[in-house]
């Protein structure tokens, strides 16, 4: 389960014209946030458009996304993309935990 988030975006001034997002989402276990940043890694490594950039990092429970884009729009559209699958992922790890946790008697 994600308990806390923290996001800021930065407008870069420089000639590059940039624009970046960091977003912090906290876990309720190291375990969760090694799952979703280890489900996420392929998406990551596979995208061939220049104009963005992602980086994720995992401190213990802790996930810290760095997006980066050449505009406005297209750094909305990609932290959109992977907060849905990061809230996905989420919950599929609660119903796979939930059902885990079931046990039935006949």
């Amino acid at each position: 389960m994600l308990t806390n988030y923290y996001g800021i975006i930065l407008n870069n001034t420089s000639k590059t014209k940039d624009q970046i997002a960091i977003i912090q989402i906290e876990s309720s276990s190291d375990k969760i946030a090694k799952t979703i940043h280890q489900a996420l890694i392929p998406e990551i490594h596979t995208s061939n458009l220049k104009e963005l950039h992602v980086k994720v990092q995992r401190i213990e429970n802790l996930l810290i996304f760095h997006f980066k884009s050449n505009n406005t729009a297209t750094l909305r559209a990609l932290t959109n993309s992977y907060l849905r699958w990061i809230i996905t992922l989420s919950k599929s790890i609660e119903v796979i935990n939930l059902k885990n946790s079931i046990t039935i008697s006949i």
